[in-house]
């Protein structure tokens, strides 16, 4: 039987987060520390909270400069701006999809490759070979 996929606010289609992670897409995970410590991170996520000191987005909205700021002090891009790793595919998650959203498409802004995976949970139940027909 199928993995079920959680309930998210925002993800992109399973075809596409399953297609990245597939070739490769580096995941980060744009959570906060508490947030890290409800659900565990996944394995090999690079950590880069786009939260500017804790504030949700509705409180305070990251801009592209603050990200890019926050992808070259996590290691994730080099001091030229191009992914550290070589790679240039990524998958971003958050809670619930919303953070998520918003960095992949900075990341595509930036001319990267970069799907919205939603959840930790999302990730691993499409690893897991959920499908669309399969969310609850």
């Amino acid at each position: 039987m199928a993995a079920t996929l959680p309930p998210v606010k925002a993800a992109d289609p399973v075809d596409q987060i399953k297609a990245a992670l597939d070739a490769g897409a580096s995941v980060i995970d744009l959570r906060d520390d508490n947030e890290r410590a409800e659900v565990a991170p996944l394995d090999g996520a690079l950590h880069v909270p786009f939260n500017i000191d804790g504030q949700a987005q509705s409180v305070r909205s990251t801009s592209k400069d603050e990200f890019v700021a926050k992808l070259k002090a996590s290691g994730v891009l080099n001091e030229s701006g191009d992914a550290a790793s070589g790679s240039k595919s990524f998958v971003t998650h958050c809670k619930g999809g919303g953070r998520a959203a918003k960095a992949a498409a900075m990341l595509k802004e930036l001319g990267f490759e970069a799907v919205n995976g939603g959840s930790a949970p999302y990730i691993s139940a499409v690893k897991a070979g959920a499908t669309a027909g399969s969310s609850s």
